[in-house]
């Protein structure tokens, strides 16, 4: 079983927030998929309700679709997509932070958001990813960041990749990559489920059984599906 628990600051929490991690074991940085994480981590990316929620009429025409789905819950209040790769393993999940009476939800939304991509994803959203990715890249000056990511490079690829390598792999990813990926990696795996906070109502429900039910591996053809996008 692998965990990886965040625990949220002290000052994100009050007497009626909870906090909800859910994580499933991913690719590592030898991975083929390690770029398609990349870029699942910028599309999923992250959400703060006092920068993305206040004044705006409707969400669902300005946000991703995940933010979309949680401006529906007033009363979560933060998420935020985690991908830490490491020699071995890697993890993927969601973090969330909101009101102790949505702490089931956003538990349900942790495992549901990476699962609804592996049905449909569209493309400007990929598209909107790429170009944060390729921003990021460019954004890399100071000498710390410099030094992590040449540091993380030759430790695991035993070689300094150059940022316009990134970019040209990460340009390659199609929608039905992006698909495939989730496909393989999301269904069947087991969830890492963390809660912090005020939490005693998720004991009203059978977690294991609830939340796995919504984990079933789809039956999609992926090779086919790739030679009809050709």
């Amino acid at each position: 079983v692998f965990l990886m628990i965040r625990r949220p600051p002290r000052s994100t929490l009050v007497r009626s927030s909870a906090a909800s991690d859910v994580y499933k074991r991913q690719p590592s940085w030898m991975h083929e998929d390690y770029y398609s994480f990349l870029l699942l981590e910028r599309i999923f990316g992250s959400y703060n309700q006092e920068a993305n929620y206040e004044g705006l009429n409707n969400p669902g025409k300005q946000y991703n679709s995940v933010q979309s789905y949680l401006a529906q819950y007033p009363d979560i209040v933060k998420h935020q997509a985690i991908y830490s790769p490491y020699k071995d393993c890697g993890v993927f999940g969601n973090y969330l932070i909101g009101n102790e009476a949505f702490v089931k939800q956003m538990n349900y939304c942790g495992l549901h958001f990476p699962t609804k991509f592996a049905d449909y994803i569209d493309e400007s959203e990929i598209e909107r990813a790429k170009q944060k990715l390729y921003m990021e890249l460019t954004n890399i000056d100071t000498t710390a960041d410099i030094m992590q990511s040449i540091g993380q490079q030759v430790l695991y690829w035993n070689r300094r990749v150059p940022r316009s390598e990134i970019a040209k792999r990460v340009a390659r990813l199609r929608k039905v990559d992006i698909e495939r990926v989730c496909t393989e990696w999301f269904y069947d795996a087991e969830p890492s489920i963390t809660n912090w906070g005020a939490i005693s109502k998720i004991t009203d429900i059978g977690m294991y059984k609830y939340f796995k039910a919504h984990t079933t591996l789809p039956l999609v053809d992926f090779k086919r599906l790739a030679l009809k996008t050709k």
